[in-house]
């Protein structure tokens, strides 16, 4: 059976419950507070950055380890129409929404459902026009161990036309050390999406750019904030990240990699850089690129992704 504990409470009092897989060389630590991965071990290693409060985890801005939804990322405007009716949601950066805001399903509790060794499920219902979305949702969220490989397969569906894009936000450190210098990158993408604003514009070639990862890149405090457009489809891989001799390989069938560098980490014990976001999920501001992947979600449907993070020495 998979361990259980009380890690701290929200501030209406509910309890925020923790729950803790082992399998192989693999432990994690999951909460019910935006089933957040606090820890991920590898070996005795704690790979992620994680906090010792619901608190740390209730300040706004870093998501660390949360999953992030009903809609992660940008909104241009805090607001967006669909099928002829305009939504406003909650202002951020700039005035546009990032992560749904304080309506963000990484700020919510979520409910555990009888998690074993190896697996743990949660569940959340989003009433309609909760942070100004329409539909009444319901998102699940599985995370599975095994030797090696971590494993999470989302969920939703709807009872209204609404819009899903749900992203997992682990910030990754692999060495321990106060940050993520001397890292190499390798992304499996040929585009990506300049931005302006934090807004993204057109896909553009990142050859000749900043932005090539097709080959390992030696990270230094990079300046990244960006979405890479996956290559191909369906379960490929999409990043590679390698240390001290430990490597992390990320796949998804998500059309989408947000990568952040984590500048704006500030949160005793993190600071800026102490870990990098690796983010599977679809095109940011999607709601105002209609030449992006939608991420429209109705009634009948259910929106899927699925992503696994594999750990070897090399």
């Amino acid at each position: 059976m998979a361990e259980l504990m009380i890690f701290d409470h929200m501030p209406d009092g509910t309890p925020v419950r923790e729950v803790r897989l082992k399998s192989g060389a693999l432990e994690a630590d999951l909460l019910t507070l935006g089933v957040t991965l606090r820890a991920l071990r590898f070996q005795g290693q704690n790979l992620t950055l994680g906090f010792d409060s619901a608190a740390d985890y209730l300040t706004p801005g870093h998501s660390a380890g949360g999953i992030c939804g009903p809609v992660a990322n940008r909104i241009a405007g805090a607001r967006a129409s669909l099928d002829g009716t305009e939504y406003r949601f909650d202002d951020g950066p700039g005035g546009n929404t990032l992560h749904s805001g304080q309506a963000g399903t990484q700020l919510q509790a979520w409910q555990l459902d009888a998690p074993s060794e190896r697996e743990a499920r949660f569940s959340i219902d989003l009433a309609a026009g909760a942070g100004g979305f329409p539909g009444n949702r319901r998102i699940e969220a599985i995370y599975r161990l095994s030797d090696d490989t971590l494993a999470l397969d989302l969920s939703a569906t709807t009872d209204a036309p609404t819009w899903i894009s749900l992203a997992q936000h682990a910030y990754w450190n692999l060495t321990g050390a106060p940050d993520y210098s001397g890292h190499e990158l390798e992304i499996n993408a040929e585009q990506y999406l300049p931005s302006v604003g934090s807004l993204p514009k057109a896909p553009e070639d990142v050859a000749g750019t900043d932005f090539d990862f097709r080959s390992p890149v030696v990270l230094d405090r990079h300046s990244v904030d960006h979405n890479f457009c996956l290559r191909g489809s369906g379960m490929r891989w999409a990043a590679r990240l390698h240390a001290a001799g430990l490597s992390l390989e990320m796949c998804t069938d998500a059309p989408g990699l947000q990568v952040y560098d984590g500048h704006g980490l500030n949160q005793t014990p993190h600071g800026a850089f102490a870990g990098i976001a690796l983010e599977a999920q679809h095109w940011p501001n999607a709601l105002h690129n209609p030449e992006f992947p939608s991420i429209v979600l109705r009634p009948g449907e259910t929106y899927t992704q699925s992503t696994t993070w594999r750990f070897y020495r090399s």
